[in-house]
C-alpha cells in the first residue's frame, strides 16, 4: 500500500547497508498502511545497488541512489575521523532527496532494532517548526575523570549552552518536510562554519539549531547502548533499540545486548547471497579494541561501576525525566 504523505527513511553507505535494510524491513512490516519506507543509499556499485533493490522490492521498500547528491554537497567535507563518510550528513538532505508527495518524515538510523509497537510514532504529526526527538545519553557520561568525560564537558561547553536534559539523539527524528529542509540547511551551515565544535557531526549541529524547537518523544523510541548499560529498562519499556557507539550486535561478540540479536543478524545475512559480501567483518585487532573500549566504558562512564553514586544519580535523573514529561 502506498501512503501519500508519510515516509520512514533510512540513510546508509556501503558499510552500514546490511543492518540498515534489516531495520527497513522491520519498519515496513510494522508500518503497513501508515508509512512508506525508503532507503537512501550512497557508495554502492551499480550491481550492488541493483541486487539490494531486488531484495527490497517484495517488501515494498523504495531504494534511492544518492551517491551523486552526497558527493556534490558533502564530498569536500572532512572531519579527520575515519568513521566519517558523506552519508553521515545525508539526513540533512532528506527534503531535497525524497519524492515531493511526502509531507511528513520519520528518520531512523540503520543501527536500530524494532522490539515493540511504534504505531504512535508512525501516526505522529509534528507541528510546523518543531522537530521530534528523544533524550540522548550525554548526561550519563559527563561526570567523572576519564579522558572521555573531559572531552564531553569541553564539547558541551562549546555548543551554545546546550544542556544535557535538552540534548537529543539524532538517531530517531520526525518533522514536517518544510521544517526538515530549513533545519537541515541551517545545521549543515553550522557544521561547515564550526567543525571543531561538532564532535558528533550533524547531531551536534542539529542540537544547536533546534534549541527550543524540540517536541520530545519517549526514550522508549530511541533506547541507546548507554541506556542499556545503565539498566534504564527498569523505568521505560524499549520499543526501538539503538546500538549507538562501536559495539554492534552484528560486528562483535563484545556488546551489552541480548545474544539473540546477534543470531538474528547472522540469520538475516545468510538469507540471501547478495548480503554476505556487504557485511563488514572486524579483524581480531578491531575486536580487541572494541572489547577494551567497552570494558573501560563500563568501569568509568556508563554504568560507572567504580563510582556507584553516579549510577544512583543517573537512575534518579532518568526516572524523574520520564515521569515528568508528557511525551508527544
Amino acid at each position: 500500500m502506498i501512503v501519500d504523505d508519510h515516509a520512514t527513511v533510512f540513510i546508509s553507505d556501503r558499510y552500514f547497508i546490511v543492518p540498515t535494510i534489516h531495520a527497513a524491513i522491520q519498519y515496513a512490516q510494522a508500518g503497513k498502511g501508515l508509512t512508506d519506507v525508503v532507503v537512501v543509499a550512497g557508495g554502492l556499485s551499480s550491481s550492488e545497488f541493483d541486487a539490494i533493490g531486488l531484495f527490497l522490492q517484495p517488501h515494498g521498500i523504495a531504494l534511492i541512489d544518492s551517491s551523486k547528491e552526497f558527493a556534490r554537497l558533502f564530498g569536500s567535507v572532512s572531519s579527520g575521523d575515519n568513521h566519517f563518510t558523506a552519508a553521515t550528513l545525508g539526513r540533512l538532505l532528506l527534503a531535497e532527496i525524497l519524492p515531493s508527495r511526502y509531507a511528513h518524515i520519520l528518520y531512523v538510523d540503520g543501527d536500530t532494532y524494532l522490539c515493540g509497537d511504534i504505531t504512535d510514532l508512525f501516526r505522529l504529526r509534528v507541528p510546523s517548526g518543531k522537530v521530534a526527538a528523544a533524550l540522548d545519553g550525554l548526561f550519563i557520561n559527563l561526570k567523572g575523570h576519564t579522558d572521555y568525560a573531559r572531552k564531553l564537558r569541553a564539547y558541551q561547553s562549546g555548543l551554545d549552552a546546550v544542556v544535557p536534559e535538552r540534548y537529543f539523539n539524532a538517531g530517531v527524528m520526525a518533522a514536517e518536510r518544510a521544517t526538515w529542509g530549513r533545519v537541515g540547511h541551517e545545521a549543515f551551515a553550522f557544521y561547515r562554519a564550526h567543525p571543531e565544535r561538532c564532535v558528533f557531526f550533524d547531531q551536534s549541529a542539529l542540537n544547536v539549531v533546534c534549541q527550543g524547537a524540540v517536541q520530545w518523544i519517549s526514550p522508549a523510541y530511541n533506547f541507546s547502548t548507554d541506556f542499556r548499560l545503565m539498566g534504564f529498562g527498569l523505568h521505560v519499556s524499549p520499543r526501538i533499540l539503538h546500538f549507538s557507539g562501536a559495539t554492534k550486535p552484528w560486528n562483535t561478540r563484545w556488546h551489552p545486548w541480548p545474544r539473540h540479536l546477534t543470531d538474528a543478524y547472522r540469520a538475516f545475512v545468510a538469507s540471501a547471497p547478495a548480503l554476505p559480501p556487504l557485511m563488514p567483518i572486524n579483524s581480531p585487532g578491531q575486536d580487541r579494541k572494541i572489547r577494551n573500549r567497552l570494558i573501560h566504558h563500563m568501569l568509568f562512564d556508563a554504568p560507572g561501576i567504580v563510582a556507584p553514586s553516579h549510577v544512583i544519580e543517573n537512575h534518579r535523573f532518568f526516572r524523574t525525566y520520564v515521569q515528568a514529561h508528557r511525551f508527544g
